[in-house]
């Protein structure tokens, strides 16, 4: 199947890697349910980290046995910013900043979405995450887990926090959009 020129082969929907990601995507009513339902910080903690640890495992594996295929360059991402809007989603009960930087997470990955789809269209190739979208990543994951972990953080300190989720939120959303924009005008030049 070819979709927008990128080759796309239905083994590629069942490697290893993206098999593991899916893992991700399951894990996601787990981490609703141990925070909305069973009420544990604790118990929604793990099961981010061990989504977190999946996200690192698959990546390690696609690419030590060359493994790399744009379905999982394509699912990983969206595996990611779904597990990060579930939680901001179940923090939005505790913490009121966190409706802005939900706002703010939803806005830009439509963004995101829309500048990916223009520059693999322009350059016939899907593309990697960049480095500043990994950083955010992890900054808005280790902010959830203290905010998990540490469910008596003073409100001044949870929202220095959340304040530092948005900012970085923000500033990947700028540098993804100037990259995309610079391969875009490249590609069809």
């Amino acid at each position: 199947m070819t979709v927008m020129g990128i080759k796309i082969k239905a083994r590629d929907f069942l490697s290893v890697p993206n098999l593991i990601t899916y893992v991700r995507l399951l894990l996601i009513p787990v981490i609703i349910w141990a925070y909305c339902i069973k009420q544990s910080g604790t118990l929604t903690a793990a099961a981010v980290i061990f989504s977190g640890f999946t996200d690192v495992l698959d990546g390690k594996v696609a690419r030590r046995f060359n493994m790399v295929t744009d379905v999982g360059k394509a699912i990983d991402p969206v595996a990611d910013k779904l597990t990060q809007a579930a939680m901001m989603l179940c923090l939005i009960t505790k913490y009121r900043l966190m409706l802005p930087a939900l706002i703010l997470h939803i806005i830009k990955e439509i963004f995101l979405a829309v500048t990916a789809l223009m520059e693999t269209k322009a350059a016939q190739q899907v593309h990697s995450a960049l480095w500043y979208g990994k950083a955010c990543t992890v900054i808005l994951y280790a902010s959830m887990l203290l905010l998990l972990f540490v469910p008596q953080i003073n409100e001044a300190v949870a929202n220095i926090v959340i304040i530092i989720c948005m900012a970085s939120t923000a500033g990947s959303a700028v540098l993804y959009g100037i990259h995309r924009f610079k391969a875009i005008k490249s590609a069809k030049s």
